[in-house]
């Protein structure tokens, strides 16, 4: 009996406005199961090891990823159209001992939530190069929210108008623990 000896890498989506961009920490470009290439980064990508959360809590990490290809940094650069609340979906990905793809498995998706840069120097274009540390937050981060926005008056007001119903008005105090009656 032959046994089949797998390697994990990570692979990510990076669900951007405008396009979708397949990235992982191998040498070379590969095409995987979905029939998307995924660019091969050379181990530029320093990702949070964020167990998926079975307690629908919320956790945040940063992303560092260096060397990236202009077009995919330029989306970057465009952070609130292309980056703010966008999905970063990280999968693990099996391959054999040739390197040919076996398994892939959903591991962690996350909510994009602002991207800081940092500049390294110059590249061999003449162009200087950027690390990019992409903050996120696990795609549970909105449960204990409001499901339609703040709870004041005005949101009361706006999705129930014909309700009449004031309790609105004592949210702040009841969060202060501060005593009134209702009049």
């Amino acid at each position: 009996m032959t046994r089949l000896r797998l390697i994990p890498a990570r692979a990510f989506e990076l669900r951007f406005k405008t396009e979708t961009v397949f990235v992982w920490n191998g040498l070379e470009d590969r095409k995987l199961h979905d029939e998307n290439v995924y660019l091969g980064l050379r181990g530029a990508i320093k990702a949070p090891a964020i167990a998926f959360s079975g307690k629908a809590k919320n956790e945040t990490g940063k992303f560092l990823i260096a060397g990236l290809p202009a077009e995919i940094e330029d989306l970057f650069w465009n952070e609130k159209e292309e980056v703010i609340s966008r999905h970063l979906i990280e999968r693990t990905v099996f391959l054999d001992e040739k390197l040919s793809f076996q398994d892939v498995q959903l591991t962690q998706i996350y909510r994009m939530t602002g991207v800081q840069s940092r500049r390294e120097g110059g590249s061999a274009g003449g162009q200087p190069s950027y690390t990019l540390s992409v903050m996120v937050e696990t795609l549970f981060c909105n449960r204990s929210e409001a499901g339609f926005g703040r709870y004041t008056q005005a949101d009361q007001a706006g999705r129930y108008p014909d309700s009449g119903d004031k309790m609105m008005n004592m949210v702040s105090n009841l969060a202060r623990g501060i005593k009134f009656q209702l009049q």
